[in-house]
């Protein structure tokens, strides 16, 4: 078993540092994407690691997010100019990406929508991509509100919140890409994190 540190909002675990992480409930896991392109695996009452990838990334980049697909058992990971989705088990991690997507721009949020068969990718727009296909689907625009910084989706109003570095708050209706609200924030911090109790509603 590794040392584990925890420093604020990261996990240092040896020489290692990891950027993003996400527990996997249904399986009790936790998936950890690392500055040096490492993807693990872990069992997440043991904390021993159950398997890991190297994901071939720009020395420069840094893990940016992660995200999972309960329906199609895939794992999306994010690090600034690449996108890496592969299949994943309790078990352990696909040896070959399905798919790898570089981008010119930086790219700073994913979010799956499982319920519609579709992820989103978020840099300074926000491309709605199919599961399916493995193409893009849509776009949503931004009005140019500046780079996205986070997004999350509300099931029960169907409303997507976006964050930006502009910084701002925006509401989108998903069903018909249209921004409904915006809140603007003087702190730029301040609007780089969300979230969201749905239950507590």
């Amino acid at each position: 078993m590794e040392d584990t540190i925890v420093k604020k909002d990261r996990i240092v675990l040896e020489s290692e540092v990891c950027f993003a992480c996400l527990y996997i409930e249904i399986w009790d896991r936790i998936i950890m994407a690392h500055t040096n392109g490492i993807l693990s695996l872990w069992d997440g009452t043991s904390m021993t690691k159950l398997d890991s990838v190297e994901i071939p990334i720009d020395k420069a980049s840094e893990s940016e997010d992660i995200a999972f697909s309960n329906k199609h058992e895939l794992v999306i990971s994010l690090f600034e100019w690449k996108i890496d989705i592969r299949k994943i088990t309790p078990q352990g991690l696909s040896r070959q990406p399905i798919m790898t997507l570089s981008s010119l721009v930086s790219i700073n949020a994913i979010l799956i929508l499982d319920h519609i068969d579709c992820f989103l990718i978020g840099s300074n727009k926000i491309e709605l991509w199919s599961f399916e296909t493995l193409k893009p689907a849509g776009i949503i625009d931004t009005e140019s509100e500046g780079p996205i910084a986070e997004m999350i989706y509300i099931k029960k109003f169907n409303q997507l919140i976006v964050t930006t570095f502009g910084p701002n708050i925006l509401f989108y209706d998903l069903k018909k890409k249209l921004m409904r609200r915006k809140v603007h924030f003087r702190n730029e911090h301040w609007a780089n994190v969300i979230d969201f109790v749905e239950d507590q509603i």
